[in-house]
């Protein structure tokens, strides 16, 4: 009698999994504590920075790794993607891209034009 309910309940459809889509603007580079390990600190020290971004690249390093712990845990358990490239600098037609699976020239986004 018990394992009916066990064999009916295995027979059944399979959940779906849960999906969370999060997208970043601006991210500069190591900002995220799940790729610090992969950074070159020298090369990053010879590199030409603007005077407002320049300080102690290891003390940039330590507050990337303790800032945001939640999405280091999110990268840790679930899949993370990379290298992901947008041919357009608007975030929000990324976003309208990303969430539409379209290109940049099928969308027409009259918001979005800049008067120049």
């Amino acid at each position: 009698m018990l394992s009916l309910p066990i064999s009916a309940h295995a027979g059944g459809t399979p959940e779906k999994p849960n999906v969370l889509l999060i997208v970043m603007d601006d991210l500069g580079t190591g900002q995220l504590d799940f790729v610090l390990d992969t950074l070159d600190v020298d090369a990053l020290a010879q590199r030409p920075t603007p005077p407002r971004y320049k300080g102690d690249i290891n003390k940039m390093i330590e507050a990337a790794r303790i800032a945001m712990p939640n999405v280091s845990d999110m990268a840790e358990n679930g899949a993370k993607m990379t290298n992901a490239f947008v041919a357009h600098p608007v975030c929000g037609l990324l976003v309208q891209v990303s969430l539409q699976d379209a290109h940049p020239p099928v969308l027409v986004l009259t918001a979005m034009m800049m008067p120049f």
